[in-house]
């Protein structure tokens, strides 16, 4: 195996979701770094890249978002939280400059920029763990995204659709088991599960848990 290929593949196979962070801050030169180049590699539709990053550091910024995420502690003792937005309220001020007729205040335009900004996201998790720092995705980002933005003063049109948080890790934990390929990969249609199917990749997961 091609030692990029063999890298990428021991990246990979090393994500945890960390929970339990060092006091210690993360180099800022470095973050903006990973950051850069990972916007660059990360794929958009169209070019248009239609994502924003809300970099919160602050410890009373930190506290803010730590009440909307169901006071998750990890909040409090990493350093720092990364909320990505799907941002068509920038693409539709370009186009007002340019007097073009506005388009993306519509759910298509929304699903087009909240994709874009996961696969940001994924390309900045495997960036900041390529480096040894820990992340963890916040699910919560979607039930308080009201209140995220609210806080962040994003403006409208733009929306929170998930975050990071980051820092060095003070835990190692397990690796999580997943669904086996041929539980959701198919070839040429979607194969419908039979209750054998269930049963033989959902069983050992509900013994194991």
């Amino acid at each position: 195996m091609h030692d990029r290929s063999r890298a990428m593949s021991d990246l990979m196979a090393s994500h945890r979701s960390i929970r339990a962070f060092e006091s210690r801050d993360i180099d800022p030169a470095m973050l903006d770094e990973v950051l850069a180049q990972a916007f660059a590699g990360a794929s958009s539709s169209g070019n248009l890249n239609m994502v924003s990053v809300v970099r919160t550091r602050s410890a009373d910024g930190r506290q803010r978002l730590w009440e909307l995420h169901k006071r998750q502690d990890m909040i409090l003792q990493a350093p720092l939280v990364l909320t990505f937005c799907a941002d068509t309220h920038r693409t539709r001020r370009w186009l007002a400059h340019r007097g073009a007729r506005l388009n993306f205040g519509n759910l298509l335009g929304y699903h087009v920029a909240a994709f874009d900004a996961i696969i940001v996201a994924q390309t900045v998790a495997l960036a900041l763990e390529s480096r040894g720092l820990g992340i963890c995705y916040m699910g919560t980002t979607l039930h308080a995204m009201r209140g995220i933005a609210d806080v962040l003063a994003l403006p409208s049109h733009c929306l929170p659709v998930t975050s990071l948080v980051v820092g060095w890790p003070a835990e190692a934990p397990a690796a999580r088991d997943r669904l086996p390929l041929r539980a959701w990969c198919h070839d040429e249609h979607y194969r419908e599960p039979s209750e054998e199917d269930i049963e033989r990749d959902y069983g050992p997961r509900e013994a194991r848990n």
